[in-house]
């Protein structure tokens, strides 16, 4: 108990460390090219070890989907998402669906969606914004509210976007499209610290 209260205090200092490094624009990218099949396996199989019971379908190119981007940061991003579907996936049978798609600019969307409650129309505006947690299903374990803040400002940061599709009844989808590679600068202040979606 005292490990995994430890543990969640890291991941909590973790966190807040993030947002501060993100208000301020003091995060720091080291791009290279990545293959996001890669990346999908090893993050889909860490949820796995968390989320036993949950099942993941995974539908990729053939090839291999290569971007220029931050392995770190997308990683955390990409970590975030699958760990909000297991955690809002339907409790009787949770199932995630996974796939990669090419965009028409050369670079690759990511959408994650489970197959939960979906997000209801009232709740929308709030996704993004810090501290927020859905209590439509009561989520698997807890949380602080900022995993989809912090991802959709590094994905801004990484030149990326992050959006979703609501889907009530039948499960909601995240949608992250990444950009073939970083753009050189990218603004990061305060003025985004009120996301909303589409905003």
């Amino acid at each position: 108990m005292i490990a995994q209260q430890a543990e969640r205090m890291q991941h909590a200092v973790s966190l807040f460390l993030d947002v501060a490094r993100l208000e301020t624009g003091t995060i720091e990218l080291e791009v290279e090219p990545l293959s996001l099949q890669g990346i999908m396996r090893t993050e889909i199989a860490a949820l796995c070890q968390r989320y036993t019971s949950v099942t993941v379908t995974q539908v990729y190119p053939e090839d291999s989907a290569i971007v220029e981007s931050d392995e770190q940061r997308l990683r955390q991003v990409i970590g975030n998402l699958l760990d909000n579907a297991a955690k809002y996936a339907d409790p009787a049978q949770p199932a995630i669906t996974v796939t990669l798609a090419r965009a028409a600019d050369g670079g690759v969307e990511v959408r994650v969606r489970d197959n939960g409650a979906g997000i209801r129309p009232d709740v929308e505006p709030y996704i993004f914004q810090r501290f927020y947690r859905s209590e439509q299903p009561k989520a698997r374990g807890e949380g602080l509210g900022l995993g989809l803040y912090i991802s959709r400002r590094i994905a801004r940061h990484l030149g990326a976007e992050l959006s979703f599709t609501p889907n009530p009844g039948s499960g909601a989808e995240f949608s992250l499209r990444l950009p073939p590679t970083v753009p050189a600068v990218q603004p990061i202040g305060l003025a985004a610290s009120t996301d909303v979606p589409g905003g």
